[in-house]
């Protein structure tokens, strides 16, 4: 079995080595193991190690294992005649990636929850700080002649902790804004299964009724088949009749008929 996948433009895989095509063939013996053979475009063999396959599928960014790209017929009868509701439903969730956008969802909540985590701890740290400036303050009201120093030093101590401050809230704003364009994206993907689902299902039912109207048509043609039959018979006796007929009047016709 080969497939040849097309390596032309500006994102083509190693077009010194391969060409401007990638002839990918799998191999079977009788002993049941099998192996890949990648070839350029001159049929000419480059590798056989499936990491290069790999990195082929991931360079053209192929989803072999997505049923709406690549499902074969058998698979499609099996599909439509076999597949109850929670096989459709898992169909559905692999063809639209969705459970792939829910891992995504879940990784990035998670890198959220870790933020917000760090977020705690510096809020914590802030506070320490802030008794740390405190103190000093404190410290350096006790010295004479520092009045200045005194002044510079908490206003550098409250610039950085706010400034720290300010930091982490601009980070966790980000978060946020990320937050809600997933959940845009969410919002929209799911439009789209619905739209699919939707689709699925018309196209179903159409096809169901085409199999009943074929089978009604195959049921009408037998008596309209018999009928027509019958009528090719009659009308072979017919013609065979008027022929009997001529050739009587013919030979009444003849010399020594006439009258």
């Amino acid at each position: 079995m080969s497939v040849k996948i097309k390596n032309r433009g500006p994102s083509a895989y190693k077009p010194d080595l391969y060409g401007d095509s990638i002839i990918v063939e799998r191999h079977f013996n009788k002993g049941g193991s099998s192996g890949f053979k990648l070839k350029d475009r001159n049929d000419k063999l480059v590798s056989t190690k499936k990491a290069e396959l790999e990195d082929i599928i991931d360079a053209f960014a192929l989803q072999l294992d997505n049923p709406m790209n690549v499902l074969t017929q058998d698979n499609a009868r099996q599909f439509l005649n076999d597949s109850n509701a929670k096989d459709k439903y898992k169909f559905f969730l692999k063809g639209t990636q969705l459970e792939n956008l829910r891992g995504e969802y879940d990784l990035l909540k998670q890198n959220t929850d870790s933020q917000q985590s760090k977020m705690e701890t510096l809020n914590e740290d802030k506070n320490h700080l802030r008794k740390i400036a405190e103190e000093a303050t404190k410290k350096a009201k006790q010295a004479s002649g520092v009045d200045a120093m005194r002044k510079r030093q908490t206003r550098l101590t409250d610039q950085m902790a706010w400034a720290r401050v300010e930091d982490e809230e601009q980070t966790l704003r980000n978060y946020e804004h990320e937050i809600e364009m997933v959940d845009r994206i969410i919002e929209e993907r799911t439009k789209d299964a619905d739209i699919s689902s939707e689709r699925f299902d018309l196209a179903h039912q159409a096809l169901s009724d085409a199999n009943q109207r074929r089978e009604d048509c195959e049921a009408a043609l037998g008596p309209v088949q018999d009928a027509c039959d019958e009528l090719k018979a009659k009308f072979e006796d017919t013609r065979n009749a008027i022929k009997k007929v001529g050739v009587s009047r013919i030979a009444y016709k003849l010399p020594g008929h006439f009258h």
